[in-house]
């Protein structure tokens, strides 16, 4: 084989394979989709549906405010009086990405969470009751990983202060 041909051959080799890289790249995430389910979350859990509903931007005609009320009775943690709105973790799974929202502070893996999909990382395509213990198992697999805000558990520090 002549040089040329062994050149031509590497050369399609390393296209083909830095194709297929960018293929396998996800595409990137909106922080306006971040702000828009933590919103959506707390909305919910004010009975708000109708502002959760704003809040939410679909990439089809995006469920009414009752559809979401149905959706959100099925969390038995979903309240005003516990709701976080700081920790999200989006992760690539498959061919979109998944935006997790734990309802409460995730201090065990049985916390309901709200997981909404995009296949665009601008619009969503759907959302699902996942427990966090599932998220945590789904992200520590996936390649791409994304806190809006890591979780990291608060530890409680006793400091003496030398009075009796």
């Amino acid at each position: 084989m002549n040089m040329k041909r062994k050149l031509a051959i590497l050369l399609a080799a390393l296209m083909l394979l830095s194709a297929a890289a960018c293929a396998e790249m996800p595409s990137d995430i909106s922080e306006a989709l971040f702000v828009a389910v933590k919103q959506a979350v707390v909305d919910m859990a004010n009975g708000d549906f109708e502002q959760a509903a704003c809040d939410l931007t679909f990439s089809e005609i995006g469920p009414a405010a009752e559809d979401l009320q149905t959706f959100a009775s099925g969390f038995t943690m979903l309240s005003s009086d516990t709701v976080q709105s700081e920790i999200c973790v989006a992760y690539w799974s498959n061919d979109g990405w998944m935006l997790a929202v734990p309802v409460m502070e995730p201090i065990d893996g049985e916390v309901e969470t709200m997981v909404f999909s995009s296949l665009d990382g601008k619009t969503l395509s759907g959302c699902c009751l996942m427990l966090w213990s599932e998220v945590e198992a789904a992200y520590d697999i996936s390649e791409y990983v994304l806190w809006n805000q890591e979780y990291i558990p608060a530890q409680l520090i006793i400091i003496a202060d030398g009075t009796n």
